[in-house]
């Protein structure tokens, strides 16, 4: 980004970034006040505007949770349609900065916190569910267990596993204990 003190040629910063859902629940509009564009015998050249997100997931807009800012889009426009870019369940904010052949200003004020209105689905059951082979060690059964994350609209933070043992002697599905555990995303049953 260049700025120093002469600033001819360089447009002017955005302002009144604005955020609209679109008709489609994972669309939104962003549009946005250009500054004034830098006149061609000051060297303005075509002016780009460059969209910064930056996001959490949460009922709450909290700001200490957001994610570092990451470009989002490049328009010409002053305006721009993001579809299937934002999920159910997260917090949003943008900016927009206009940059042209001789650098930029800087960005916008970030828009007011923006989530969209449908509700997150709560995850499916994990794929691809193995049992590795049976070992015992000091008495204890062991077995690694693996599967794949599902889809879903917010982070998983655990899974709760279930898992039976047959009592002993009894005929089968007659007696079984069963047991469950939560457990982290990243961990060891």
């Amino acid at each position: 980004m260049l700025m120093d003190s002469d600033s001819r040629g360089l447009p002017d910063v955005p302002r009144d970034v604005r955020v609209s859902e679109g008709r489609r629940k994972r669309t939104v509009y962003i549009e946005w006040t250009p500054g004034e564009a830098s006149y061609p015998d000051e060297g303005g050249g075509t002016m780009l505007a460059v969209v910064e997100e930056r996001h959490h997931a949460g009922h709450h807009f909290t700001e200490n949770k957001l994610s570092e800012w990451a470009v989002c889009a490049r328009t010409a426009k002053r305006g721009h349609l993001l579809k299937n870019f934002v999920k159910p369940g997260r917090w949003y904010l943008f900016r927009v900065a206009a940059v042209n052949e001789n650098g930029t200003k800087g960005f916008s004020e970030q828009s007011l916190p923006f989530s969209v209105s449908v509700s997150p689905k709560p995850p499916k059951a994990p794929q691809n569910v193995t049992v590795g082979p049976l070992f015992i060690k000091n008495g204890s059964i062991s077995a690694e267990l693996r599967w794949s994350p599902p889809r879903s609209d917010l982070p998983l933070l655990k899974y709760k596993v279930f898992w039976s043992k047959r009592l002993h002697g009894a005929k089968a599905l007659d007696s079984v204990l069963v047991y469950h555990d939560v457990v982290p995303r990243e961990s060891e049953l």
